[in-house]
């Protein structure tokens, strides 16, 4: 109805927030635990209706910085950053075997995940190559028996097309593109670069995109920086006003 509705009413800090494939619940991080410091932060999942309270969804003696719920229901998925200054990825079931399964759990750097839309496959950022530069990975989920190098010169924020035929990422100033083979044997195409993202906000602890549900649009957030002019004015219900107006 154009209205805005606050769902996080504890903490000082809850952020990160990712759907649900249902559309009916959200993850996300906070620190409504308490505790304080960086290990004080879980992961939750709360109705967008606000028919019950968060539930806290996942605790891990690190603090947990992102998180995202396989599109069948069955996984949680999140990422710790640990002792030492490691981020590393761990899942779980969510019934049955809760039991923690290592995915990308080794001395470098591991952020911004990104499971499949059939659930197979996890994208993420990581630095676990001899130049320590960011670059885009995919190991099969849950098994994580190998890992595979995605783009060829730098990459972050992973996003699946819901197609789950196209990985797209930034590379640079750059939004990337990936043709890919789902299934068992993924077979991965060519990096291509599909459109400057230059002045778009960058980040990096999770993806400042997003993909539409039709594949063709993207969201992002504009950086402004040193070049914004005056106040920023948010009307809502903008086109209907307008509409009323040249009515009359």
């Amino acid at each position: 109805d154009g209205t805005r509705q606050k769902l996080s009413q504890d903490g000082t800090v809850n952020w990160r927030p990712a759907w649900t494939a249902d559309g009916r619940s959200v993850l996300f991080v906070s620190n409504r635990r308490g505790g304080g410091g960086q290990n004080g932060y879980d992961l939750f999942r709360m109705p967008v209706d606000g028919s019950a309270p968060a539930e806290l969804l996942q605790h891990h003696k690190f603090g947990i910085w992102e998180g995202e719920i396989s599109r069948d229901g069955e996984w949680v998925v999140f990422r710790s950053d640990e002792a030492g200054a490691n981020s590393n990825i761990y899942a779980r079931r969510l019934r049955g075997d809760t039991a923690l399964v290592p995915i990308a759990v080794d001395p470098s750097l591991t952020t911004q995940v990104a499971l499949s839309p059939d659930g197979r496959w996890l994208a993420y950022t990581g630095t676990g190559n001899a130049s320590g530069r960011y670059e885009i990975y995919l190991t099969p989920f849950p098994s994580a028996t190998s890992t595979r190098l995605v783009s060829r010169d730098g990459g972050s924020e992973p996003r699946w097309a819901h197609s789950g035929r196209e990985l797209f990422y930034k590379s640079g100033s750059q939004l990337m593109s990936v043709d890919v083979t789902p299934g068992p044997a993924l077979t991965i195409g060519t990096p291509r670069p599909l459109f400057s993202v230059a002045g778009y906000r960058f980040a990096r602890n999770r993806p400042q995109y997003d993909v539409a549900p039709d594949d063709k649009r993207f969201v992002m957030i504009k950086d402004l920086g040193g070049d914004a002019r005056g106040d920023v004015i948010y009307v809502e219900n903008w086109f209907k006003e307008l509409l009323a107006k040249v009515k009359r």
